[in-house]
């Protein structure tokens, strides 16, 4: 068990236990600041996709930068509403009793990024995971070296470890990486 992991996961745990990601105005902020630091960053993420991959500026905007911009937009508008608990019918046997489902985060997420859209598909489960209130490893695909640099750079230099990280390593890194104990694991 690699020691750095361990207290990554162990830190975003801690965080998580702590309540702090639950509130409404925290993921608000949190999405928001994302979506600030996706638009400043993204000459230098699409050209990031470039060198991974000698995908367009058009494409690599359209399908990986754009996509995750307009998914945190959508999150933003709908959050308040997704987060409300939701009136259900209650059995005829409990009468007088209302029944309400109230939606509660996993904990502590793993996001393992693939090569074909990197940026993208590292980015999108860490939204739906900082949405519903949960804090986030993400791991970027090692083939992608230039994107996974970006990440690692644009997010863990201005997000708390404890709440969202981007461990970049090789496969066996993943390998130590999946020996912790997570609540949640996204694999594409």
């Amino acid at each position: 068990m690699n020691p750095a992991y361990h207290n990554i996961v162990e830190q975003q745990r801690k965080y998580f236990q702590s309540g702090i990601t639950l509130s409404y105005d925290f993921r608000k902020q949190q999405l928001q600041k994302l979506l600030n630091i996706v638009t400043e960053n993204e000459k230098k993420i699409i050209d990031a996709i470039w060198a991974d991959m000698h995908v367009n500026e058009f494409e690599a905007w359209g399908l990986q930068v754009g996509l995750v911009q307009y998914e945190i937009k959508y999150m933003l508008k709908n959050l308040h509403r997704w987060m409300r608990p939701k009136k259900r019918k209650t059995p005829l046997f409990h009468i007088r009793a209302k029944s309400y489902i109230h939606k509660q985060p996993y904990g502590v997420s793993l996001i393992i990024g693939p090569w074909n859209f990197p940026f993208m598909l590292a980015l999108r489960p860490a939204l739906g995971a900082m949405a519903a209130g949960n804090t986030a490893v993400i791991k970027p695909s090692e083939i992608t070296k230039h994107t996974a640099a970006v990440l690692e750079e644009i997010i863990n230099k201005n997000f708390q470890p404890e709440f969202l990280h981007v461990i970049n390593t090789d496969g066996e890194g993943a390998q130590e990486l999946l020996k912790e104990k997570f609540d949640f694991i996204f694999f594409t």
